[in-house]
């Protein structure tokens, strides 16, 4: 899906920053983590591979509600890993907050900065009301209202 607007200058730039961000951290984390614990070490790849997708999508195609909303999603998703495996902790993975050196708690920043500017991207123009069909209404021969087929 399109979006109705094209997203503002300044937006766009401060997403790829984020995004760019987010990449340096998880790429010079992952290695310690592949020897420490495998599994986390592969999802900082995959994580580091999925945003370089949405960075270059970004460039390519800025007004797809897609590209924006799965950047969203992989940022929320290592936001949601990083507080877990502080908190209950994972299979093999129970540190402290700042263990990492503070990067972690500093690509929670990018992290929320990539979804917050997302949710304003999304919801620019006409609001989100724009993605949502809009019912019609149909006044029947007698007068009474009616609702009719959404378009």
């Amino acid at each position: 899906m399109r979006l109705p607007n094209t997203p503002s200058p300044l937006l766009r730039p401060a997403a790829a920053l984020a995004l760019v961000v987010e990449i340096g951290i998880h790429a010079d984390l992952a290695p310690d983590h592949l020897r420490e614990v495998p599994y986390i070490g592969a999802s900082f790849v995959v994580g580091s591979v999925l945003l370089a997708t949405v960075l270059i999508g970004l460039a390519i195609a800025p007004r797809s509600a897609a590209v924006w909303l799965a950047g969203a999603l992989v940022c929320t998703g290592m936001a949601v890993g990083f507080v877990a495996s502080r908190t209950v902790g994972l299979p093999g993975l129970h540190e402290a907050w700042t263990s990492d050196g503070g990067l972690g708690l500093f690509a929670l920043l990018f992290e929320a900065i990539f979804v917050a500017i997302t949710a304003r991207v999304l919801t620019a123009g006409h609001g989100i009301r724009s993605f949502l069909p809009r019912p019609r209404i149909v006044v029947a021969s007698k007068g009474a209202v009616q609702p009719g087929p959404a378009r």
